[in-house]
């Protein structure tokens, strides 16, 4: 009789085991089937749509400040010593209000003149500690930026100016132009992307520098700060 029940004991923790496994078995294939479906379809398409956003709310506004750095009109009124301030005012508005964009500007060189779609603002100077970032880019050898920086001429909130430098017919620098956007603008599409595609999107420069990201006090500073990507 005992070694009856032996036999059972043995027979049932066989098949307990045989459970266990299973359900192991079970589960590493449901994930392993669970992450192939992420990886080869749930994120190529969120990445596609996060992608997409991104041309609708920063790609555009570059396109823009980009063709006013290149717009004609631009580049023959300067020639024209800036004859009516009104002229570029217009302009100027014409672009914030048809883009959606929080300030539209342009700097001559030759005068020194900062116009938005206020008409003209002030004169800029190396001098001016809020008028760094103008000379600054001029010296680079870059011929666009993207700078985020505070102008309180224009508001008291942090803005993105998409900067593009202007060269006239024979290629001599004649100044800068470009668009801004508020900030907040930026955040409320990151915290966007975090809500409806659980994923944390950021902007790095060519260094590897984060530019924007969700909570930007905390956390990394640096690709290469995340031990896990190397």
């Amino acid at each position: 009789m005992e070694s009856k029940y032996k036999i059972i004991s043995t027979i049932l923790l066989l098949l307990l085991l045989l459970s266990i496994g299973s359900s192991i078995i079970n589960y590493k294939t449901s994930m392993d089937s669970t992450q192939e479906q992420l990886r080869t379809q749930s994120l190529p398409l969120s990445v596609d749509n996060i992608y997409t956003e991104i041309q609708k709310n920063i790609i555009e506004p570059y396109l823009v400040a980009s063709m006013m750095s290149h717009d004609t009109f631009v580049l023959d009124w300067i020639h024209e010593d800036e004859a009516s301030v009104q002229k570029i005012q217009n302009y100027l508005d014409s672009i914030k209000n048809r883009y959606g964009m929080l300030v539209t500007f342009l700097v001559s060189e030759k005068t020194k003149n900062y116009y938005t779609q206020n008409g003209l603002i002030e004169k800029v100077s190396r001098e001016n500690e809020n008028n760094k970032w103008y000379f600054k880019f001029k010296d680079s050898q870059d011929k666009d930026e993207i700078n985020i920086d505070y102008n309180n001429k224009l508001t008291e909130k942090l803005i993105m100016f998409i900067n593009f430098k202007m060269f006239d017919r024979d290629f001599h620098y004649v100044g800068a132009t470009g668009v801004g956007i508020q900030i907040s603008y930026i955040d409320d599409m990151l915290h966007m992307f975090k809500s409806n595609y659980n994923l944390n999107v950021t902007f790095l420069d060519k260094n590897g520098n984060f530019v924007l990201l969700n909570n930007s006090n905390k956390g990394p500073k640096q690709l290469s700060e995340i031990s896990e990507l190397y």
